[in-house]
């Protein structure tokens, strides 16, 4: 996807890069379209398989959370490896160069994306068994330095990091002239509810972009996540709402998710009350980042823009109704 924080990269710079890193002969490269935001390419050398990523530009204009998050995925990418129940992509090599900036080298992982896979019903509850239990491990891992981004500077409570977060998406907002969408709403609902955030006393290291397009699927089983940038140290739910961001929480639906992430995790979530108020409220927090992020990533002149623009709302829309209904 066109994207205004993406780089052009020449093949000369990466052929360079791989050689200093000892990473081989680069024979082929292939762009990667799928992400809006790093120049994400394929590279094989010496017939082994890798990953470039490579960050926006330093004078690229980006949300304030996404600022240096290379650095945040490659801190998660080394606190979730030998994850017992999923592949985490290895780490090869990363820097600055004079040229392209900041880069990142990884694995390359083989398989399918979930969002492509046909699974059967059980196939596809296994996965999610095995999901769970991969991302309570994520979780139970021992990093109690702080909430919120270490990229932004941790807070000492999770609702001191999400008040943070809120403000500074719409400084984000404001740099752009954008008007937030049922800002009102969001404010009296935030204020209303803000307390159930205390109740989370340490922070879980959350991927946060577990999304169909960044689980990997082998021979139907459960293979490999991928996409950690948008890591965070935070609310053990916000690992729950990327399998479907706008239609109300159904606990039945993720029963195995959720089992899956019970069997191994320090402390249990039940989705009672008080963790549905945070999860909605995780879930507002990423709709006004999709709706933000739109102006910063794509054209007005786009069909994409209008899209994203579209469901943004519908999240913010969706969350709202179900805090509200939740705080009767």
């Amino acid at each position: 996807m066109n994207s205004k924080t993406k780089r052009t990269v020449l093949q000369s710079d990466i052929n360079r890069i791989f050689v200093f890193h000892n990473l081989g002969t680069v024979s082929e490269i292939k762009a990667l379209s799928g992400g809006e935001f790093n120049s994400v390419y394929k590279v094989t050398a010496d017939n082994m398989n890798y990953v470039i990523k490579i960050a926006p530009a330093a004078d690229v204009r980006v949300l304030t959370y996404e600022k240096d998050i290379i650095s945040s995925e490659i801190f998660a990418l080394e606190h979730f490896k030998g994850n017992p129940y999923v592949h985490i992509p290895e780490v090869k090599a990363f820097g600055e160069d004079a040229e392209i900036g900041k880069y990142l080298i990884m694995e390359f992982v083989e398989g399918k994306m979930l969002l492509n896979c046909v699974l059967s019903d059980m196939e596809y509850d296994s996965i999610l068994f095995h999901l769970g239990k991969a991302i309570a491990e994520f979780h139970n891992t021992n990093c109690d330095r702080g909430f919120g981004y270490l990229q932004n500077g941790l807070k000492q409570s999770w609702q001191e990091a999400y008040f943070s977060m809120l403000e500074n998406i719409r400084q984000d907002a404001e740099r752009v002239h954008i008007k937030i969408p049922y800002i009102r709403k969001i404010r009296a609902v935030v204020d209303n509810c803000k307390d159930v955030l205390d109740e989370v006393k340490k922070p879980s290291l959350l991927h946060f972009d577990l999304w169909k397009g960044n689980i990997f699927v082998r021979d139907k089983k459960l293979h490999s996540v991928i996409d950690c940038e948008r890591m965070m140290l935070g609310d053990p739910v916000g690992d729950f709402i990327h399998l479907d961001y706008i239609a109300p929480f159904d606990k039945e639906k993720y029963k195995q998710l959720i089992d899956g992430y019970n069997s191994v995790a320090e402390h249990s979530l039940l989705f009672n009350k008080n963790e549905r108020i945070r999860f909605y409220l995780v879930r507002l927090y990423l709709g006004l980042i999709a709706y933000v992020e739109t102006d910063y990533r794509l054209s007005k002149y786009s069909v994409a823009f209008y899209g994203k623009k579209i469901f943004a709302r519908k999240v913010l829309r969706v969350s709202l109704n179900e805090l509200n209904k939740l705080m009767k």
